[in-house]
């Protein structure tokens, strides 16, 4: 059931970009052919590179999303990277940079310890997750700082990082948060994935992910206007 909704997703998507490729190439004139339109149509939250040779030229226009090389700084095991890579990597991400944070990481895997001991899935072990990062010396925003939870997606009872991605995206407020569905989230680019297991705990599996922004002085005035409310991911 899984496989044939995701397959559906994938198939709709695919028939909405070739109607608006080939609408474009109507209305252009352009030589140029189905992928390179449907290149530029599909990602429109990614890098602009330009051929200097060849500036004119729509073949020479290609759109990048900035991700990690590797994800080794995103998790401390194999699993946390790997769900790193599929939240980073996944078709409906609407981040344009994406950057593996260690300091995040490590913070992320400290915290899903912490819920595997009190074998809770709470947002409030050791206090707001916001208040967390802050006190662990991350530099959040001076907006962050005055929210509890705008930071942190928690899950526990799988330990298949492909279940807990596909569980995560049924969760709308997971899901928003974790692909940048609300401009909010677009300036979070730091990614950081914890996983501890308990088997005396009633949940066994515990994941911590945190998307946050890095505090880098600039102007925060743009985001008075739609502030989210407080425990966006629970």
């Amino acid at each position: 059931m899984k496989s044939h909704t995701a397959n559906k997703i994938f198939t709709s998507k695919r028939l909405k970009t070739s109607l608006i490729s080939l609408v474009l190439l109507v209305i252009t004139g352009c030589s140029t052919n189905v992928e390179n339109v449907k290149a530029v149509s599909e990602k429109s939250s990614a890098k602009l590179i330009i051929n200097e040779n060849n500036s004119s030229d729509i073949e020479s226009y290609e759109f990048r999303p900035i991700r990690p090389p590797d994800y080794s700084s995103c998790g401390t095991s194999d699993s946390e990277m790997q769900l790193a890579k599929l939240i980073a990597l996944d078709r409906e991400q609407q981040r344009v940079e994406i950057n593996c944070n260690e300091h995040l990481s490590k913070l992320a895997t400290q915290q899903a310890y912490s819920l595997s001991k009190a074998k809770k899935v709470s947002h409030y072990i050791g206090g707001s997750p916001n208040k967390r990062l802050e006190l662990a010396g991350f530099p959040l925003t001076d907006l962050d700082k005055t929210q509890d939870n705008t930071v942190e997606a928690i899950i526990g009872g799988e330990k298949d990082p492909e279940e807990v991605w596909f569980l995560l995206k049924a969760s709308f407020g997971h899901k928003r948060h974790l692909l940048g569905e609300h401009k909010y989230y677009l300036r979070q680019t730091e990614l950081g994935v914890g996983y501890a297991r308990n088997w005396e705990s009633p949940h066994v599996d515990y994941w911590v992910i945190f998307f946050a922004e890095q505090n880098n002085k600039k102007s925060e005035k743009y985001l008075n206007e739609e502030i989210p409310i407080k425990n966006v991911t629970n």
